[in-house]
């Protein structure tokens, strides 16, 4: 699973990509095949204005069709269009508004060369889950990416197209508060995730989604800790001196000061051990170096809430 966090952000580009009708389909030569129906809600009505597209294969030779939206009364059709073909596809319904009314909905069908009725495909109302995101210290956390993956929380090894539409997204308001639209019924497992995290991590919570429409609530991450960002910064004053500036920062989640002490490296030399931080910087005097160019670095021993970072390294040339 160390691979999958990484690989997530490219995937979910090209699935978006896929669905936005920009992957072409394989080539399909001589058939014509038309497709028709009618999209509903659970009362029978008919929905307008949702995505229809068509499925089938894996992520190495996938076809793709996109069948355009729903009409008034929710009908829609295909003839000759998109590059369908006889065989078994997965049809694929979705609500692509920003805050969805309605869940993505999956139906497989079987086509034929000509004309194929599907008849009418119900969708379900769009749910809801609404938490926040807090740190060991209680303090509630901003601007935080919250991922939520239908079941118990496990990345499957070949994720097929329905796991990413699956897939619910928030992020933290100013507040630390999140919701996340477009969640169908079942469990989910959701977490707090970083661009820094190469695997999903431990801390998460489950819930479950019981009824079509329904907001969630109480789904709150705690105990999170997030990734500062750390520099170091140099020069040499005058001879046989450098002074350096390293710095700390865990201010775009809401932490003014995050604290924590350093360990400070002249190339793989620790050269200080554990000296802190004041309001999120510190300048050190070096005396006594070598003529010539020496690398420095430091390693923040993270705090309460922010975890342990290494700094960029840099090149001063000591006069």
């Amino acid at each position: 699973m160390s691979r999958h966090l990484r690989l997530l952000a490219a995937l979910v580009a090209a699935f978006a990509l896929a669905t936005a009708g920009l992957v072409t389909t394989s080539a399909q030569a001589v058939t014509t095949v038309s497709v028709s129906g009618r999209v509903v809600d659970a009362n029978g009505v008919g929905v307008r204005g949702l995505s229809i597209s068509a499925e089938r294969g894996d992520e190495d030779d996938e076809d793709y069709a996109d069948l355009g939206l729903t009409r008034t009364g929710g009908t829609f059709s295909s003839t000759g269009y998109g590059g369908l073909a006889p065989g078994t596809w997965t049809l694929v319904v979705s609500d692509d508004d920003a805050n969805p009314e309605y869940a993505t909905t999956f139906k497989s069908v079987t086509l034929v060369a000509g004309a194929n009725a599907l008849g009418d495909i119900v969708v379900p109302l769009s749910s809801n889950a609404e938490g926040s995101v807090t740190a060991p210290s209680g303090r509630k956390l901003t601007n935080v990416q919250v991922l939520a993956l239908p079941g118990d929380g496990t990345f499957p090894d070949e994720p097929d197209s329905s796991f990413f539409y699956s897939l619910g997204f928030a992020e933290t308001d100013t507040a630390g508060d999140f919701r996340m639209p477009g969640l169908s019924v079942g469990p989910y497992t959701a977490f707090a995730v970083f661009e820094e995290d190469e695997e999903l991590p431990t801390h998460h919570v489950a819930f479950d989604v019981a009824t079509p429409g329904q907001t969630v609530t109480g789904v709150n991450l705690t105990g999170i800790k997030v990734p500062p960002s750390v520099r170091i910064k140099g020069t040499s004053p005058a001879k046989g001196k450098a002074t350096l500036t390293l710095t700390v920062s865990a201010a775009r989640y809401g932490i003014a000061n995050p604290g924590g002490r350093f360990d400070l490296y002249l190339g793989s030399k620790k050269i200080r051990s554990a000296v802190g931080f004041t309001n999120g910087s510190r300048t050190v005097h070096l005396i006594g170096l070598a003529k010539g160019k020496r690398t420095f670095k430091f390693k923040y021993l993270g705090s309460t809430d922010t975890r342990p970072k290494w700094s960029n390294k840099i090149t001063v040339t000591v006069r």
